[in-house]
């Protein structure tokens, strides 16, 4: 979700040159975003599809921030990569709950939320590169 959320507004802000992935610390490769996912994504005007990917060593290194959706989340990184500077919660104020096995309006108030918080982090991001 956050991935085609982030993507969609790159692609409206015309940073073209930016490159965004997703990936979990728990996840494993090549399993389908859930129909949740898609349609709590399609009922933002954003079509999106992939797989899902797990975090590597790699990602983080070439990463110029990382966002992390809970603390224990942010350990993992960590644990991978221990000198990373760049990894903080997607929220300030807290954790984003992962909608997993919930119902599809638990996905939308999901959506609606990482839907502000990457928009806000993406405009950040570009006023801090000029």
């Amino acid at each position: 979700m956050a991935e085609g959320i982030a993507k969609h507004f790159i692609e409206q802000s015309g940073l073209n040159d930016w490159k965004v992935s997703s990936a979990g610390v728990f996840g494993m490769d090549g399993m389908a975003i859930s129909f949740e996912t898609t349609t709590a994504l399609k009922n933002r005007g954003i079509e999106f599809k992939s797989a899902s990917r797990a975090l590597t060593l790699a990602m983080i290194e070439e990463a110029t921030h990382v966002y992390c959706m809970t603390e224990s989340h942010i350990q993992s990184v960590l644990h991978l990569a221990p000198d990373a500077q760049h990894v903080s919660l997607l929220d300030d104020d807290g954790a984003v709950a992962d909608p997993i096995g919930q119902s599809q309006e638990v996905y939308d108030a999901v959506a609606d939320r990482m839907f502000a918080l990457i928009k806000d982090k993406i405009n950040s991001i570009a006023e801090e590169s000029n």
